[in-house]
C-alpha cells in the first residue's frame, strides 16, 4: 500500500506545476460535492407549505381593489360648469383633463352643451362617451345669476374705453380678467386692430353676455382716411434693409418683433440684401406685406460680404442660403481638379450651376 501511494505521488510530481493545481482543484470540487449530497440527505423533509392564509389575504385585497375601483368609477349626475376639481378627480377623468376643464372655466367661458366638452385639451371619444350621459347643464339664467354683473358696479362712472390704445390697467378697470387682457394685449402687438365694437368678440376669453354689458363703454377712436395714410407714406423716410436694425424694420407697417428678427438674421447669412424683393425669401414673409413696403425700403450693396470662391472651404460655402451640398462639392473638386477660377462664367462648366444660378449669386462671391 505504501509503494503504491509512493508511486502515485512519484508520477503526480511528474507533472506541470499548472497541471498539480488543476488536479487539486477538481479533486477538492469532487470532495465538496459528495459531503454536500450526503449533507442533503441528513437535513429533515420539510413540511408542505400551508398557502391557505396569504390566498385568503389575497382575495380580500383583491376584493377591497374592485370596490375601490367600482366606487371611483360611479358617475352620477354633475353640472361641468359648477363641480370642483377635487369632486373632477373622485371620477374616473385624467387629473390633467380636470385641471383643464377648471382652467377653461377660470378665462369666464361656460359649458352650455355637451359638445363645448369636446374643446377640452385630452378630451377624447373614450372620455367623453362615459360622462355624457352625466352631464346637466340647468338654465344659466337660474344657476349662474351673477354673470352679467362681472363688471365692476363703478363702471357706470369711469367713462369709456379704446380696445387700441387702452393699457392693461385700464382694461382691467372694466372687469377684464388676466387671461383677457393678455389676449388684447398680444392681439394688438401682432398688428391687429379693433375697427368696430363687435370686433372685441374675436378675443378669445370674451363672450355675448361680457361683450353685451361692455358695449356701452367701448368708444374706438375714428381710424385715418385714406388721404391722411396717404400724406403718412409720402412723409414716412425710406429704411436701408443692408443698416437697419430690429427697431427701425419695426417702424414699417406690417413688421413686428419677429419678422423684423427673422430679416435681421437672414441678412446676416446672406451677407446682406442685394434687392427689395429678397424680403420674400425670409420665412414666412407675406406678399401683401412686401408689396406695401416696397416703394419704402431700399438697399445699399456696397458693403455685402463676398465669399472668395477660390481660398473658401466647404464649411463657408454650405452656410450660404444659395448653395447647396451639390453645388459646393462640385466647385471644390473643380477647383483641384482645374486650378483657380478666373472668371464667374467659368462656374457654368460646373454641375449645379447654370446661368440663372450664377446670376443669383453674382453679388456674393468674387474669384479674388
Amino acid at each position: 500500500m505504501g509503494n503504491l501511494f509512493k508511486k502515485i505521488l512519484r508520477q503526480y510530481l511528474e507533472y506541470p506545476r499548472a497541471d498539480r493545481n488543476v488536479i487539486i482543484v477538481l479533486v477538492a470540487m469532487i470532495l465538496i460535492t459528495i459531503f454536500v449530497n450526503e449533507l442533503v440527505k441528513c437535513l429533515p423533509e420539510k413540511p408542505d407549505e400551508d398557502y391557505s392564509t396569504l390566498l385568503e389575504k389575497l382575495k380580500i385585497w383583491e376584493e377591497t381593489e374592485q370596490n375601490r375601483e367600482a366606487a371611483r368609477t360611479t358617475f352620477s349626475p354633475f353640472d361641468p360648469n359648477t363641480i370642483s376639481e377635487e369632486e373632477l378627480n373622485s371620477l374616473s377623468i385624467p387629473r390633467q383633463v380636470a385641471r383643464n376643464i377648471i382652467k377653461y372655466r377660470n378665462t369666464g367661458a361656460i359649458f352650455s352643451k355637451p359638445s363645448d366638452l369636446r374643446r377640452i385639451y385630452g378630451m377624447d371619444d373614450s372620455i367623453f362617451s362615459r360622462i355624457e350621459p352625466y352631464l346637466q347643464f340647468p338654465s344659466q339664467k337660474a344657476i349662474y345669476p351673477k354673470k352679467k354683473e362681472t363688471l365692476p358696479a363703478e363702471m357706470e362712472h369711469i367713462g369709456s374705453f379704446d380696445p387700441n390704445i387702452a393699457t392693461a390697467e385700464r382694461l382691467k378697470l372694466f372687469g377684464f380678467n388676466s387671461f383677457q387682457t393678455d389676449n388684447i394685449i398680444r392681439y394688438r402687438e401682432k398688428g391687429g386692430q379693433f375697427k368696430l365694437k363687435q370686433d372685441l368678440l374675436k378675443i378669445y376669453g370674451v363672450d355675448t353676455p361680457f361683450f353685451e354689458k361692455l358695449a356701452p363703454h367701448i368708444k374706438i377712436q375714428p381710424t385715418k382716411n385714406s388721404a391722411q395714410v396717404k400724406e403718412e407714406k409720402l412723409d414716412f423716410v425710406t429704411i436701408d434693409l443692408n443698416s437697419a436694425d430690429t427697431s427701425q424694420l419695426k417702424k414699417l407697417p406690417g413688421i413686428g418683433p419677429v419678422f423684423a428678427t427673422r430679416i435681421v438674421k437672414y441678412r446676416i447669412l446672406l451677407g446682406g440684401f442685394s434687392k427689395p424683393s429678397q424680403l420674400l425669401e425670409v420665412y414666412g414673409f407675406p406678399p401683401e406685406t412686401y408689396y406695401a413696403i416696397e416703394n419704402q425700403i431700399t438697399t445699399d450693396t456696397t458693403n455685402i460680404s463676398r465669399i472668395r470662391i477660390n481660398f473658401a472651404d466647404y464649411a463657408e460655402l454650405i452656410r450660404h442660403p444659395y448653395f447647396n451640398q451639390e453645388m459646393v462639392k462640385a466647385m471644390i473638386k473643380y477647383r483641384d481638379n482645374n486650378g483657380i477660377i478666373q472668371q464667374l462664367n467659368e462656374l457654368e462648366e460646373i454641375k449645379g450651376f447654370d446661368k440663372q444660378t450664377i446670376e443669383k449669386i453674382r453679388p456674393y462671391i468674387t474669384c479674388r
